[in-house]
């Protein structure tokens, strides 16, 4: 059984098939908890703030993601 990590995520290299194709992919669990905490817009759509790290995996390079809510913008002298 696949471990679940609430928040988190990954992004695989793909192989383009066309030039259109995604240079990655890959799933984002979301906690329904973090989806209240998170900004929305008139229409209805959430921010999340996504966090990334270069990994290296059994497979080869990849992204490891974080999702949280979106952080207050700090000024330049902060």
């Amino acid at each position: 059984m696949k471990k679940i990590y609430p928040n988190s995520g990954a992004l695989f290299p793909q192989k383009k098939n066309q030039p259109a194709s995604p240079d990655y992919t890959g799933e984002l669990t979301v906690n329904a908890d973090l989806l209240k905490t998170c900004p929305r817009d008139e229409q209805g759509n959430v921010t999340i703030r996504l966090a990334a790290w270069e990994r290296e995996g059994t497979r080869g390079a990849f992204y490891s993601l974080k999702a949280s809510a979106p952080q207050p913008k700090k000024e330049p002298w902060e």
